[in-house]
């Protein structure tokens, strides 16, 4: 602002000199230029009077000229007729040529009087010729120099110099001085109370709109500190945790249950969770935009934390954790399996017990005609519900996933000839071809629950095939992603059908599933044992044409 005042000041001044002194030198030169025309014309006319009133063969051209040019000071030039220079009272008239093509010359030929201006070869002198023509045809010519507006600038500027230097060190001053006044009361303006301001009148619009903003500012700041307290009031009360951090780890904030599982200060790093190093991996993954949760246990309780990256418009990630007390769902969903468990296991007695007493009615034991037909209901029934059962506590067992301290390793290819040999009779009873081939890959895992899953797709591409069709069970890969495909060539499974089909008791065709006696359970094993091993399902299929399933360790 001061530097601004101050060469808005300077500048301007040192322009006013500089144009004083053109606008002077230009007078000068205007007024001595009048004057020159009017004293040459006044001696042209009043020489030419003279001449005209002495006979010319009484004049003497050298004396009576030569009187005159000395008197006055300015050159004095007859011309004859036909340009020839007959008298000039400067140079020698063997060194003049011809005047006849002067513009004054020639103009005062036609019409009795010329007037012309010449500049020197320097540009500092101008010299004006007045011509008029006498009585018997000659040409009277006076003429004289004068600086030229060039020059006389020239000659004013190396006067005015030292004058100018020093008005501009006096405007350099006061410019100073001017610039430091202006701009000390804009210095010291007191934007917090800009109404109690005495300054420039100017600015009272400006300090008025400042006014205003000042006010808008607090009204924003209060509704603000209003909002957090709010928020302060409402995560204190809440029963779930939560918990904000920054984009460089610093925790923001925090509320009461949050601290009663998380010890941590605001303004620490999540880094220093020394006692809660489980914790660390899940904020250090939002940090870096990935949304992640996990289970923690804390004083014989359960919690869920899930930490939700949020994206600044530095491109960095803050991150909020959210702590959720699921002691009670786990619970339940503990109470839920072992009831599962418990009840599939006190069915499977009595079902066995109807199973061996079918199979009495069903060999002709018993002494009534009819009892070989319901005999063998009762027996396909209970066959079923027993391998219901069977496959409820497969679910259930895989859920446990305290069962990963099981794992052995396990040859693909040992349990797929395995399963080969189970089913064969099966397949050969259906006209199905079924085989087995790839290499020996080995993987991590619990022997049945694989042997599970090779049989369940082995066992579905059989019933879901036509006869005459053909069933592989391919073991490729390497020792890093080892592969199972169990392909067949049977009817397929529909578009609509095939993101359910690892559903539990989901049957594409329910149908067709009482008749073969599936439960809707054999997928869904497969889909669990999957989740177990850590790998991936997926399943291709066309219909009528056959399907493929993928599992990929």
């Amino acid at each position: 602002m001061r530097k601004r005042t101050f060469w808005s000041i300077f500048i301007p001044s040192l322009c006013s000199l500089i144009i004083a002194v053109i606008i002077v030198s230009s007078t000068i030169y205007s007024d001595a230029h009048k004057d020159l025309l009017s004293e040459i014309r006044y001696q042209a006319q009043y020489t030419a009077d003279i001449l005209n009133s002495v006979p010319s063969s009484e004049r003497h051209h050298a004396v009576l000229l030569g009187a005159i040019e000395e008197k006055k000071g300015h050159r004095i030039t007859l011309i004859d007729v036909d340009g020839t220079v007959i008298y000039d009272s400067v140079a020698s008239l063997q060194e003049l040529e011809n005047h006849a093509d002067r513009p004054e010359v020639a103009s005062a030929m036609e019409s009795g009087r010329g007037e012309a201006t010449r500049a020197s070869d320097t540009l500092e002198s101008e010299t004006f010729y007045c011509a008029i023509r006498l009585n018997e045809g000659h040409i009277l010519r006076i003429g004289s120099s004068v600086k030229s507006s060039f020059g006389i600038l020239l000659n004013v500027i190396l006067v005015a110099i030292p004058t100018v230097a020093i008005l501009a060190v006096v405007a350099l001053f006061i410019a100073i001085l001017l610039s430091r006044k202006l701009s000390r009361p804009l210095k010291n303006l007191d934007l917090d109370n800009p109404m109690r301001n005495k300054t420039y009148e100017e600015l009272s619009p400006v300090l008025d709109r400042v006014e205003e903003k000042n006010l808008e500012i607090a009204e924003a700041m209060e509704d603000l500190a209003r909002k957090r307290s709010e928020f302060d009031h409402v995560t204190a009360n809440m029963s779930e945790g939560i918990m904000l951090f920054s984009s460089d780890g610093a925790l923001l904030s925090a509320n009461k249950s949050s601290r009663a599982v998380i010890t941590l200060s605001p303004g620490a790093s999540y880094s220093s969770l020394s006692d809660d190093s489980d914790v660390i991996p899940i904020i250090e993954h939002a940090l870096k935009g990935e949304k992640n949760s996990e289970k923690i246990s804390r004083a014989g309780k359960t919690y869920r934390l899930t930490a939700t990256p949020v994206k600044n418009p530095f491109g960095e990630y803050s991150v909020v954790l959210l702590i959720l007390d699921v002691t009670s769902t786990e619970q339940a969903e503990s109470l839920r399996r072992e009831f599962s468990a418990n009840v599939s296991h006190e069915l499977k007695t009595p079902l066995t017990t109807i199973l061996g007493y079918a199979e009495i009615i069903s060999n002709g034991i018993a002494q009534s005609d009819d009892i070989p037909t319901f005999a063998t209901q009762i027996h396909s029934e209970a066959s079923r519900l027993l391998t219901l059962i069977d496959d409820i506590i497969k679910l259930s067992r895989l859920d446990e996933k305290n069962i990963v301290s099981e794992f052995e390793e396990v040859s693909l290819l040992d349990v797929a000839r395995s399963v080969c040999d189970q089913l064969s009779e099966k397949a050969e009873a259906l006209e199905i071809s079924l085989s087995c081939s790839g290499s020996d890959q080995s993987v991590r895992g619990l022997r049945h629950v694989i042997y599970e899953i090779i049989f369940n797709l082995t066992d579905n591409a059989i019933t879901y095939n036509r006869r005459g069709g053909k069933v592989n069970i391919s073991i490729v890969g390497d020792s890093i992603h080892p592969t199972l495909t169990v392909t067949d060539t049977g009817i397929g499974i529909p578009d609509e059908d095939r993101e359910r089909v690892f559903e539990r008791f989901y049957r594409v065709d329910k149908s067709h599933s009482k008749e073969t006696g599936g439960t809707g359970l054999g997928l869904s094993i497969v889909k669990h044992g999957a989740l177990l091993h850590g790998a991936e399902v997926t399943l291709e299929s066309e219909l009528d044409k056959g399907t493929s399933v993928r599992v990929k360790f």
